[in-house]
């Protein structure tokens, strides 16, 4: 392993070598046994990329084409539009939030203007901490009536797949419970019974590592709840401005401003109304670590990585309370 640098503030490059032994073809795990049941109601349908970047939209479109999908791309939303005039069968589109002129929010209501791709389904992909209000993961967001879904980027194979399905799944807009991917994480034991109906609590996830994200949005959406999602301190404080949050699950340690800072501020503001709960996710299990949280304003504390049993018990005491 090594690293070779052009000097301060030109970047490093780092390098590492291993080898690897081959292994012979083994059974597919659970997820990719899921993953291939979602893909296969994909065959045959035909969806528009919209993206300004060459190399994201020969990727996507790849992607789609792998799963049997008719796939093709616009580089802008002038170039989008175009298409959709002359198109035929379009079953869904798939939008970049971030092209200059025209965005993706404005490139959709463009899209619904058109009595005859009113109702056609799109998706947002949208880069962390940058979507529409806040929204981020795959979460479906049909109160707007703009788009059938939000993704992050980049995004996962397994999402993407999942959030095509939804919208192709006429009979529920969500995986049965034997269709559910397994989200117990080492150490949990039994896991957390999966939620029937979605559950109350208006949840801020305040988290920077994109796996820990992911993580943890798929534990609170198989107990049930949704979450929106900011990276640090100031995007915590940013979404608060906007709406009220009943729980905040704040990390610790994340740049530009850290959770202790963030925290700080939020019980200094007398603005906001009713305070969240605010809960400490930490990897330090110390138990000054502890103190210190709760010296900032923080209302409870869970350690890291991540409990499907500890999260389950802690919301529902929330929930009662």
């Amino acid at each position: 392993m090594w690293a070779e640098s052009e000097g301060v503030g030109r970047g490093t490059t780092f390098f590492f070598t291993i080898e690897a032994g081959a292994v012979e073809k083994q059974a597919g795990s659970p997820i990719d046994h899921h993953l291939n049941h979602h893909t296969d109601e994909l065959k045959g349908k035909s969806i528009l990329v919209v993206d300004d970047n060459d190399s994201n939209r020969f990727v996507l479109s790849r992607q789609l084409k792998n799963w049997g999908m008719v796939a093709h791309t616009a580089a802008s939303a002038e170039e989008a539009l175009a298409f959709l005039r002359q198109a035929g069968e379009i079953d869904v589109a798939i939008i970049d939030m971030g092209m200059p002129e025209v965005d993706g929010v404005w490139l959709a209501k463009l899209i619904r203007q058109s009595e005859r791709w009113r109702n056609l389904p799109l998706l947002l992909l949208t880069s962390i901490g940058s979507a529409p209000g806040g929204m981020n993961g795959y979460r479906i967001q049909s109160e707007q009536g703009l788009f059938a879904g939000i993704l992050t980027k980049p995004s996962r194979t397994t999402h993407l797949a999942y959030a095509l399905y939804r919208i192709f799944d006429k009979q529920s807009a969500a995986p049965k419970e034997s269709e559910a991917l397994p989200l117990l994480l080492p150490g949990d034991g039994e896991a957390p019974a999966e939620a029937t109906t979605p559950q109350p609590l208006r949840i801020l996830l305040a988290e920077d590592n994109a796996v820990n994200q992911r993580v943890a949005l798929l534990i609170l959406r198989k107990l049930g709840y949704e979450a929106d999602l900011a990276a640090n301190g100031l995007e915590v404080l940013d979404a608060l401005r906007r709406q009220p949050y009943d729980l905040i699950l704040m990390d610790v340690q994340m740049p530009e401003m850290d959770g202790l800072d963030a925290t700080r501020q939020i019980r200094r503001t007398d603005s906001l109304g009713q305070q969240p709960h605010i809960v400490a996710m930490t990897a330090n299990a110390m138990q000054g670590d502890r103190a210190q949280c709760l010296a900032a304003g923080m209302d409870d504390y869970i350690s890291k990585p991540m409990r499907a049993q500890e999260l389950s018990a802690l919301l529902n005491r929330l929930t009662t309370r």
